[in-house]
Protein backbone atom coordinates (compact mmCIF):
# COMPACT_ATOMS: atom_id res chain seq x y z
CA UNK A 1 0.00 0.00 0.00
CA UNK A 2 2.75 2.58 0.78
CA UNK A 3 4.25 1.95 -2.67
CA UNK A 4 0.92 2.67 -4.37
CA UNK A 5 0.55 5.87 -2.33
CA UNK A 6 4.20 6.84 -2.68
CA UNK A 7 4.27 8.13 0.89
CA UNK A 8 6.86 10.88 1.32
CA UNK A 9 9.78 10.21 3.67
CA UNK A 10 8.97 13.24 5.80
CA UNK A 11 5.46 11.95 6.42
CA UNK A 12 6.79 8.52 7.37
CA UNK A 13 9.24 10.27 9.71
CA UNK A 14 6.33 12.07 11.39
CA UNK A 15 4.59 8.71 11.90
CA UNK A 16 7.80 7.28 13.38
CA UNK A 17 8.07 10.27 15.72
CA UNK A 18 4.46 9.87 16.87
CA UNK A 19 5.05 6.15 17.42
CA UNK A 20 8.20 6.88 19.46
CA UNK A 21 6.35 9.36 21.66
CA UNK A 22 3.55 6.85 22.20
CA UNK A 23 6.13 4.22 23.13
CA UNK A 24 7.53 6.60 25.75
CA UNK A 25 4.03 7.12 27.15
CA UNK A 26 3.61 3.34 27.32
CA UNK A 27 6.98 3.07 29.12
CA UNK A 28 5.77 5.52 31.75
CA UNK A 29 2.52 3.58 32.09
CA UNK A 30 4.47 0.34 32.51
CA UNK A 31 6.72 2.00 35.10
CA UNK A 32 3.97 3.76 37.09
CA UNK A 33 0.88 1.71 36.27
CA UNK A 34 -2.31 3.27 34.98
CA UNK A 35 -2.94 6.87 36.08
CA UNK A 36 -4.36 6.95 39.58
CA UNK A 37 -4.94 9.36 42.43
CA UNK A 38 -2.18 7.53 44.30
CA UNK A 39 0.49 8.78 41.90
CA UNK A 40 2.92 11.39 43.13
CA UNK A 41 2.88 14.88 41.69
CA UNK A 42 6.08 14.01 39.79
CA UNK A 43 4.48 10.94 38.23
CA UNK A 44 1.42 12.90 37.16
CA UNK A 45 3.61 15.68 35.78
CA UNK A 46 5.82 13.32 33.77
CA UNK A 47 2.88 11.35 32.37
CA UNK A 48 0.82 14.45 31.56
CA UNK A 49 3.80 16.13 29.87
CA UNK A 50 4.45 13.04 27.75
CA UNK A 51 0.78 12.86 26.81
CA UNK A 52 1.00 16.44 25.51
CA UNK A 53 4.16 15.60 23.51
CA UNK A 54 2.54 12.51 22.00
CA UNK A 55 -0.66 14.37 21.08
CA UNK A 56 1.39 17.14 19.43
CA UNK A 57 3.29 14.55 17.37
CA UNK A 58 0.04 12.88 16.30
CA UNK A 59 -1.47 16.26 15.38
CA UNK A 60 1.59 17.25 13.32
CA UNK A 61 1.41 13.96 11.44
CA UNK A 62 -2.34 14.28 10.89
CA UNK A 63 -2.00 17.81 9.52
CA UNK A 64 0.79 16.76 7.18
CA UNK A 65 -1.16 13.69 6.03
CA UNK A 66 -4.46 15.51 5.46
CA UNK A 67 -3.93 16.39 1.78
CA UNK A 68 -2.91 12.84 0.91
CA UNK A 69 -5.79 11.50 3.01
CA UNK A 70 -8.26 13.70 1.15
CA UNK A 71 -6.99 12.26 -2.12
CA UNK A 72 -6.67 8.57 -1.21
CA UNK A 73 -8.79 8.19 1.93
CA UNK A 74 -7.62 8.90 5.46
CA UNK A 75 -7.83 5.28 6.62
CA UNK A 76 -5.79 4.10 3.63
CA UNK A 77 -3.10 6.67 4.34
CA UNK A 78 -3.07 5.83 8.07
CA UNK A 79 -2.65 2.12 7.37
CA UNK A 80 0.08 2.86 4.86
CA UNK A 81 1.94 5.10 7.28
CA UNK A 82 1.74 2.60 10.12
CA UNK A 83 3.04 -0.13 7.84
CA UNK A 84 5.83 2.05 6.43
CA UNK A 85 6.90 3.20 9.91
CA UNK A 86 7.23 -0.34 11.28
CA UNK A 87 10.81 -1.45 11.80
CA UNK A 88 11.92 -4.21 9.43
CA UNK A 89 11.31 -7.69 10.81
Amino acid sequence: MPDALNLPDDLIALQCAADAEHARLEELTAEYGRPTSEWTEEQHGAWDAQLVVWRAAVEAKALAAAPLGAEHGHEVVERGLKKAARPPA
